[in-house]
């Protein structure tokens, strides 16, 4: 099968249709399967998969990564040219830690990788396609050309199409031509040759439709689409303002790492020593103080954390923004589909006069008129996939199949005669049945209307006249059932004789009914307000129906504003409105953006829900904008940064609990490598100024090979601590370095040098044995990183033993150290054995250093205001 290459814009559209041996009423499965192989599918390759190998060669574009080749390099030259042979060794030692390092980065991109292709494939683009001559909505990437589509307001549009016909159809291109201004489109034929902004009868691939409907046919697709041409794909890795943060964090512990080390080799060179092992050892300090795998271990966690995400319902389309989330002070809630069901209920029911909730406790036979009306005058339909029509409608369809009337029983047992249905003019729709040997019409509308046309009142199941005592009374329950914000649907009836006056119908009663929220919404709300976070709802609806649902999902401290008493107010008004007010009722989608501008004003990080096209600015203005996965537009999910695929507001409550976890997890590692690592530098520095070295640079490469990545990494896989939602938001101007990760490096760091010098410079004065003080310090070192871990964790309220790839990562390591120690690899690490009396000084220096922190944790947390302690 070919086709010609033409240029679309200018054929009819039968030449189309011709060209593409189409069909207008759709293609059918077998000629779909045949243009499938052809054309394969309709996706734009966002660049070839990235195999392990080349991963393994990405690791050498870290110049740490150079680093430790130029030294292992290094070592083996100063050994063989200068006959050293503990350098060798070094260098044999360096390389296997090149290996396993290269083979360890290359795993964890790998799995990133993975999880960030999974998540993509979730981003699924559908389409409305005739096929088989019928409608079906099917994955957009299993198009053909010669398809024929269905596109209204909202659709992203799954391939590049030839309109053929439309109605009031406006484009959004700006993704393509960079014009902003919506196209007017249509089925015109274009005669001459003209620019690709100015085709007016072609759609293309993933620009939106912002208004009206159109038939169009798929002409290309993949990357023979005008898109696919220049590879325009989802871009999943934007940065965020914690991804900077990071690589702040990282640049400012580098620099004063840098500092440290520079002025140490100075010391050391002056000192003397060769200059072979003063390069060692500084090369050692660089590699073991500067956090080089902090930007890796972020990226992993946010994509797991994106990846746990997903399984509950929430798609992190730009997974650097996960953290963001944790962090937002506000959220901004449509009413409709979010905090409701989106789905009408009968709330309360006007019925032999009195008010009820229920209809069991009424008898069949009194409730038989009132559940004809419901049920008969009745405009929904039954289809394949349930009753469909108007929310009123299925909402009575409900209410009395849940007491056991089946409105298709009904229906068969009653035939129509006649039906008119419902009109804006009349407010009202009836219907006339044969009810067993009588023609009874049932009339359902506006309580105004109906109560107008009835001369009788239908009560405990007899007629008898409506007295003015009993409009009265009716009136006034109406007005009650409004209070509440209920819709009120009224039913009456009458029997069809020759001459029936349609003011002589009997009053049966109505019912009020309401969006009712979503069952776990109230938790959810509560979740919010514990965790510190604002929530406010804008709506369309009115203040009345806002206010009564916002009792309902438990809001605190209810302050409604109305589009009418906002539209006014300066700028500044404005900003102190959005503080006061959690209510906004009949807001317009400008007004939606306007609030949340004064809120980011306010310093407040925001996240806010939407589902529409108007949603669009107010969701890419946010902080992180949220997207409804199911009743969502495309073009709403495109904009969002989330998208809930189940459209449950707790998947945000999820979703911020992940954030802040990452986000605590992320600040432990930073903790653990600071206090950790820079005490390496200062050991070394009261070394050379006493003339005596206390490690070996083979000794501090292997303590950051065992103690850094691999640790740091089960550390920020942490489960979420006990409190991590009820603390404040960290807003806009939290630092990942705060003032109690500055103090705990500086008095933790200060505590562990003066600990581990102490006792390898005692040691080594009262033994003389250099190895032994180095062994012991060596030991003390690689342990004392595993020993910070689990005060971090126990600081923060979480189990030591809790998460077992931690337990792991510090088990590991020390095994590793007693093997290095107990075995002849201990000449390669110049280590000797240590007694129990050695270790017993060890285990002795670990208890006043274990009890010395708690000692300089307390006092910090004692003296620093909440806001500067972690979660």
């Amino acid at each position: 099968m070919r086709f010609k290459k033409l240029d679309y814009y200018k054929l009819s559209q039968k030449e189309v249709i011709s060209n593409l041996k189409a069909n207008i009423n759709g293609l059918v499965d077998h000629e779909v399967e045949i243009r499938q192989k052809k054309f394969g599918k309709n996706t734009i390759s966002a660049g070839h998969n990235v195999s392990f190998f080349q991963l393994l060669l990405y690791q050498f574009k870290n110049y740490l990564a150079w680093l430790l080749i130029f030294i292992a390099g290094f070592a083996f030259f100063a050994g063989f040219y200068f006959n050293r042979q503990e350098q060798i060794i070094d260098g044999i030692i360096i390389s296997i830690i090149i290996i396993i390092n290269v083979f360890v980065g290359a795993y964890q991109d790998y799995k990133s990788e993975k999880t960030a292709q999974l998540l993509k494939s979730m981003l699924k683009n559908e389409a409305m396609v005739l096929r088989n001559g019928g409608k079906q909505k099917i994955n957009a990437e299993n198009l053909v050309p010669g398809d024929v589509i269905l596109l209204e307001g909202g659709d992203k549009v799954p391939a590049d199409c030839r309109i053929i016909e439309s109605k009031e159809f406006h484009v959004d291109e700006s993704m393509l031509t960079g014009e902003s201004k919506h196209v007017l489109k249509n089925s015109s034929v274009i005669s001459k040759t003209i620019p690709l902004a100015d085709r007016k009868n072609l759609v293309f691939m993933n620009s939106y439709i912002t208004n009206g409907t159109a038939t169009c046919i798929v002409t290309r697709t993949g990357k023979e689409t005008q898109v696919g041409k220049i590879a325009q794909s989802l871009d999943m890795k934007q940065s965020s303002p914690f991804v900077e943060e990071v690589d702040r964090a990282s640049k400012k512990i580098t620099y004063v790492a840098l500092a440290l080390i520079i002025v140490v080799l100075a010391i050391f060179f002056v000192k003397d020593h060769h200059w072979i092992s003063v390069f060692m050892i500084g090369s050692a300090l660089v590699i073991g103080s500067i956090p080089e795998g902090l930007p890796a271990i972020v990226t992993f966690s946010l994509a797991i954390g994106s990846l746990k995400l997903a399984k509950n319902n929430v798609l992190v389309k730009k997974k650097s923004l996960l953290e963001t989330l944790g962090s937002v002070d506000v959220i901004c809630t449509d009413k409709t589909g979010t905090l409701t069901e989106n789905r009408m209920t009968v709330k309360k029911l006007f019925f032999d006069m009195k008010v009820a909730e229920s209809v069991k406790n009424i008898s069949k036979k009194n409730l038989f008129q009132f559940s004809n009306c419901a049920l008969l005058a009745n405009e929904a339909k039954d289809t394949d996939k349930g009753f469909q029509g108007g929310s009123e409608d299925i909402s009575l369809i409900d209410f009395f199949n849940n007491v056991g009337v089946d409105i298709l029983k009904l229906r068969e047992n009653y035939p129509v005669q006649d039906f008119e249905p419902f009109s804006s003019e009349k407010k009202y729709v009836s219907s006339t049945n044969q009810v067993s040997n009588e023609t009874i019409q049932y009339v359902k509308g506006a309580p105004e209307v109906i109560l107008n046309r009835c001369k009788y009142l239908l009560s405990n199941n007899v007629i008898k006249n409506l007295s003015e005592h009993d409009k009265i009374q009716i009136l006034k329950t109406l007005k009650d059932f409004s209070d509440e914000s209920l819709r009120n649907i009224a039913f009456s009836y009458s029997m069809v004789k020759s001459q029936n006056s349609e003011n002589e119908n009997v009053f049966i009663g109505f019912v009020g009914i309401y969006d009712s929220p979503k069952k776990d919404v109230k938790k959810t709300i509560e979740t919010f307000y514990q965790a510190g976070i604002e929530i406010k709802m804008i709506t369309g609806d009115n203040v009345h129906t806002a206010t009564a649902i916002a009792k309902e999902c438990w809001f605190k401290r209810i302050n409604a504003i109305t589009w009418d008493e906002l539209k006014d107010l300066s700028t500044d008004e404005l900003k102190e409105k959005v503080e006061e007010c959690n209510i906004f009722a009949r807001m317009s989608p400008e007004y939606k953006l306007k609030i949340v501008s004064a809120l980011q004003e306010n310093r407040k990080r925001v996240a806010i829900t939407g589902d529409g096209i108007n949603d669009v600015p107010a969701l890419k203005k946010a902080e992180v904008g949220i997207a409804m996965g199911d009743k969502g537009t495309d073009i709403a999910k495109e904009a969002a940064d989330l998208i809930l695929l189940d459209d449950n507001l707790s998947s945000v409550a999820t979703g911020i609990k992940e954030g802040r976890t990452i986000f605590s997890n992320i600040r432990k590692v930073i903790n653990y490598l600071l206090t950790a690592n820079l005490a390496e530098v200062f050991v070394v520095f009261l070394g050379v100024m006493f003339g005596v070295m206390p490690f070996l640079a083979i000794q501090l490469l292997w303590v950051n090979f065992v103690t850094d990545i691999a640790p740091a990494m089960a550390l920020g896989s942490d489960a979420p601590h006990k409190d991590i939602m009820s603390k404040k938001p960290t807003g806009k101007n939290e630092k990942l370095i705060n003032k109690k990760i500055t103090l705990l490096t500086i008095f933790i760091g200060l505590k562990k040098v003066v600990i581990m010098f102490l006792m390898f410079y005692i040691t080594y004065k009262i033994t003389g044995n250099l190895a032994l003080a180095q062994t012991m310090s060596f030991t003390w070192l690689v342990i004392s990183h595993f020993v910070r871990i689990a005060a971090i964790r126990f600081d923060e309220g979480v189990s030591i033993f809790s998460n077992k790839f931690v337990n792991w990562a510090m088990a590991i390591p020390v095994l590793f150290q007693l093997v290095i120690i107990y075995t002849p690899l201990s000449k390669f690490f110049h280590v000797v054995p240590l007694t129990l009396f050695e270790w017993s000084i060890i285990s002795i220096s670990f208890i006043v250093a274990v009890g010395l922190a708690k000692v300089i944790t307390y006092m910090i947390d004692k003296n620093l205001p909440a806001s500067e302690l972690d979660y």
